[in-house]
């Protein structure tokens, strides 16, 4: 998952590959005026909520933003309305026998580009063959 502000514009997106680091399903969200860390928070929470209507249990999200990982695993209380979202994500984690952990940015580059479309669209059911070739590749390069 990751998240992109662009002139106060919140922009977030994020991928769900199986085992065989086959596309399970792809998103892109636009959220009202936020900073980079509540754009992370949206984008995270929103793809949690996705994968839970789709009832996928026992994921390893990977975050690029290292600070929101640390709030997440350090149970820090962060200001409202960070607060209620850093919450909401922990509960979702925990439903979902989910564990977190920090990646750099090149092991996350295809929900990266995700996070930066401005398509208006809520769930990318399939990728451009370009986005699929380097969600593959970044998944097995590093």
């Amino acid at each position: 998952m990751d998240a992109s502000v662009q002139q106060r514009h919140a922009l977030g997106g994020g991928l769900l590959r199986n085992t065989d680091v086959n596309l399970v399903f792809a998103f892109y969200k636009e959220f009202s005026e936020s900073n980079a860390l509540m754009a992370e928070s949206l984008s995270l929470m929103h793809g949690l909520l996705l994968r839970l209507e789709r009832q996928v249990q026992n994921l390893l999200v990977e975050v690029n933003s290292e600070t929101l990982v640390r709030l997440l695993l350090s149970r820090v209380v962060g200001k409202w309305p960070l607060f209620n979202v850093l919450r909401r994500i922990r509960g979702l984690l925990s439903d979902s026998s989910s564990s977190i952990r920090h990646v750099y940015r090149e092991v996350n580059s295809t929900a990266d580009k995700l996070a930066r479309q401005v398509c208006g669209c809520r769930t990318i059911i399939s990728l451009p063959p370009t986005y699929i070739f380097l969600s593959r590749l970044e998944h097995r390069n590093f």
